[in-house]
């Protein structure tokens, strides 16, 4: 009799995430209609981070497999927290370490999964890449757009943010306020930003 034969890491991923694909619904509808202590919505909503939680996933499995002989994901849900803190030995970016424990607690449906992991905390001046001037910004004269440079560090959108901003999204108050209505990630969640002419947005 021929044993069962394993799926591929990537497959036992997809298929764990396959029940919660939310595409094209609302997340902020969904953090709306949570439940009393229900940190986090169900479901996973853009494409993007389904391929990346598959991603997450797919790594860990191989980890397990490699590390306690574990092929399975249902099996290797026990060494989630022994990954985590590997990884965070590893000195791995805070954000990768947040990412990753996202993932597996969307994997496993599990909010709880490796919470005694002390993960790093998140902060701006850590952040490498995308800092400092890079070979598209060559030909962006920043004193001949510096109202844009101030709208953009006022608001903190990116660019592709910037690029699809609309003018009916930007009101000007009675006191000189600009306040921008400005979608953020998806269509049906907006946020304020107030940008005082002349000063900063906190970070």
């Amino acid at each position: 009799m021929s044993r069962k034969k394993v799926p591929s890491p990537k497959y036992q991923v997809q298929e764990a995430l396959k029940n919660q694909i939310r595409f094209g619904q609302s997340k902020y509808q969904a953090k709306l209609n949570r439940e009393p202590g229900q940190r986090a919505p169900e479901g996973v909503f853009s494409y993007s981070t389904h391929d990346v939680y598959v991603l997450r996933g797919e790594s860990f499995l191989k980890w397990a497999r490699e590390e306690h002989g574990e092929k399975w994901l249902a099996g290797a849900e026990q060494y989630a927290h022994e990954y985590l803190r590997q990884r965070v030995d590893q000195n791995h970016s805070a954000w990768t370490l947040q990412q990753e424990r996202a993932a597996l607690r969307k994997i496993y449906q599990n909010q709880d999964l490796a919470k005694d992991v002390q993960l790093p905390e998140r902060r701006k001046m850590d952040i490498a890449r995308s800092r400092g001037p890079k070979p598209s910004d060559v030909n962006f004269s920043e004193s001949k757009n510096q109202g844009l440079v101030d709208f953009s560090k006022a608001t903190g959108l990116r660019r592709m943010e910037l690029k699809a901003l609309k003018i009916e999204q930007v009101q000007v108050k009675p006191d000189g306020t600009v306040v921008l209505w400005a979608s953020r990630g998806r269509v049906e969640e907006f946020g304020m930003f107030q940008y005082l002419p002349g000063t900063r947005r906190p970070s």
